[in-house]
């Protein structure tokens, strides 16, 4: 894996964004999380359970929600958008350390 640390961030990529789980899975979550946040991105009450959350929001689109809700995450070495749990698909690297958490 190559030194990214003195990588510029790249900007956040526009809302609409195609979303992978194409990576392998993040060894930093479980099964049933990666499950869940699958899930989450096709579940029928998402507006539901986004606006529990942010009432404020209530123009929220697609894009916003399932980033709000922790469902993706984007990765700062190439911009892609994975499903949180997997690794990114296009630099292989775990959500923690492409997100310094």
């Amino acid at each position: 894996m190559p030194d990214l640390a003195h990588r510029p961030q790249r900007p956040a990529r526009a809302a609409g964004t195609t979303w992978t789980r194409a990576g392998e899975p993040d060894p930093d979550f479980g099964d049933e999380e990666r499950r869940r946040n699958h899930l989450g991105l096709t579940d029928a009450c998402l507006a539901a359970r986004f606006l529990q959350r942010r009432p404020y929001r209530a123009h929220a689109g697609y894009d916003e929600m399932i980033r709000a809700l922790g469902y993706v995450w984007e990765c700062r070495n190439d911009g892609t958008l994975n499903v949180t749990g997997y690794r990114c698909a296009a630099c292989g690297e775990r959500r923690g350390l492409a997100l310094d958490e």
